[in-house]
């Protein structure tokens, strides 16, 4: 029995052979919960649609292609407009350098239109602005933008850099996005 729970607070009787006891009705009683019933965060890769996970995950046609990188960066081409945590990046990376692949993910994207904000004041800012989730810390979320067609373009968009940029829609051609610091 572990010396830190009470004997009362727990039911006599083992049914495995490692005689591991469970709590009785007055240990359960006896819980005083930091955080009870609180909702999770979502596990982004397991919530993938097949097809995109297949993508995300797809091995490089070329052979000396970075494959952690590369995931990465299908990640943020593909999942855009939602929360991604630490742990989702460390699942698709396979590497222990996740933080790193998403800095060169925030580079290597950005020629194709493509923001990754993170928890920065800045960041958030423009997230915010463009009808985002801001991202929390050990969270970052991507979306590929457009410059602001002002007389046509009456949606949210943020200021970056001195620029008005929008969501792009499905039609816009890619163009290099700005860098958010």
């Amino acid at each position: 029995m572990r010396r830190d729970v009470a004997a009362e607070h727990l039911n006599n009787r083992t049914s495995n052979r490692d005689a591991e006891k469970t709590l009785s009705a007055a240990g359960e009683a006896a819980i005083h919960w930091l955080v009870k019933d609180a909702a999770l965060p979502e596990n982004t890769v397991l919530h993938l649609d097949p097809a995109t996970l297949s993508q995300v995950l797809a091995p490089a046609e070329d052979a000396s292609a970075r494959h952690s990188q590369r995931r990465i960066n299908n990640l943020f081409r593909l999942v855009q407009g939602r929360l991604i945590d630490r742990g989702a990046v460390s699942a698709v990376a396979m590497a222990h350098d996740s933080a790193k692949r998403v800095r060169q993910a925030r580079e290597d994207l950005l020629a194709e239109g493509i923001l990754i904000l993170g928890p920065y004041e800045n960041q958030r800012r423009v997230a915010a602005a463009l009808g985002l989730p801001q991202p929390e810390p050990g969270q970052c979320i991507s979306i590929r933008v457009a410059r602001r067609r002002p007389i046509e373009d009456e949606g949210p968009f943020a200021e970056i850099n001195g620029e008005q940029w929008r969501v792009a829609e499905s039609d816009d051609p890619a163009e290099a996005a700005p860098a958010v610091r």
